[in-house]
């Protein structure tokens, strides 16, 4: 039954890293790896045929051109650097490590690979390896929003909740405006039974112009949670069928009698949609 109810709120509750750019990490990848290579203007329209299908979603075949590329250009970390990215959203995880591994080989220093290993290990389910990577790319770019909510899913995904919310407090100070990592905070304020805080923070971004219905089902989570369902139920209403409404606060009503509390919610801890954390 808990798993039945579990699996109607895997949209709404997400812990996500957001997507903000890496501060300091401008210098085109074609000078990162040593002496400045020269494209061939084969080489380069194959990579702009790999990287349209990364950016339309079609992961697969990006993979499949890259992974080609590479094996007749094998010190071009260029294309390393994207079959890893490529492989890390069709959930190869492992394969999208040694990808990243290899950039590290010629730059040990590579934030954005180092990044993509932290990624990978999260969608591993091993937050604290992840947390040993994250937290070299922070030491190399330590204003970089993207790392420090990393670090804070990782903490969140321990059951370090307190520790989580101080990252993302930190990341909000460098970008105010980053509502990825407030609905961040606002979960893990949950996770830590903070409901009013929590409802506080969400608030704030579910009724913008640009909220999506993800964070308008956190802060129907957040209610839920504290025990006001009709709120909760209100809430979500907008965004989901009437079923998945009432079978959501039968969630929250089973939480709350079961006497749970953090962790043992049962919160997906997410990266970029893909599931990497699941605590019962």
């Amino acid at each position: 039954m808990l798993r039945k109810f579990y699996s109607q709120l895997k949209e709404p509750l997400i812990l996500g890293i957001v997507a903000v750019a890496l501060v300091g990490c401008t210098t085109p990848v074609a000078e990162q790896y040593g002496e400045p290579y020269e494209k061939s203007p084969k080489l380069a329209a194959n990579l702009s045929v790999a990287q349209s299908a990364q950016d339309a979603g079609d992961y697969r075949t990006a993979v499949r051109i890259y992974k080609k590329l590479l094996d007749s250009n094998s010190e071009n970390m260029e294309i390393a650097e994207k079959l890893g990215e490529t492989l890390h959203e069709i959930g190869a995880y492992h394969d999208a490590i040694n990808s990243f591994k290899l950039v590290l080989s010629f730059d040990h220093e590579n934030v954005p690979a180092i990044m993509g290993i932290g990624r990978s290990l999260l969608a591993l389910q091993t937050p604290d390896e992840a947390l040993v990577y994250l937290g070299r790319a922070h030491n190399l770019v330590p204003d970089s929003v993207t790392a420090l909510a990393a670090m804070g899913v990782a903490n969140d995904g321990l059951g370090e909740n307190l520790k989580a919310q101080d990252l993302y407090r930190k990341a909000l100070e460098i970008d105010p405006n980053a509502n990825g990592v407030k609905s961040n905070l606002g979960l893990s304020l949950v996770l830590s039974s903070d409901y009013d805080e929590a409802i506080k923070v969400l608030t704030e971004i579910s009724f913008k112009p640009d909220s999506t219905a993800r964070m308008r089902q956190n802060l129907s989570f957040a209610y839920g949670m504290k025990g006001e369902y009709l709120a909760a139920a209100r809430i979500a209403r907008p965004d989901l069928p009437e079923q998945e409404v009432q079978e959501n606060v039968k969630f929250f009503k089973l939480i709350r009698n079961s006497g749970a509390s953090g962790p043992q919610f049962g919160i997906l801890f997410e990266d970029e949609d893909k599931v990497v954390r699941q605590i019962f």
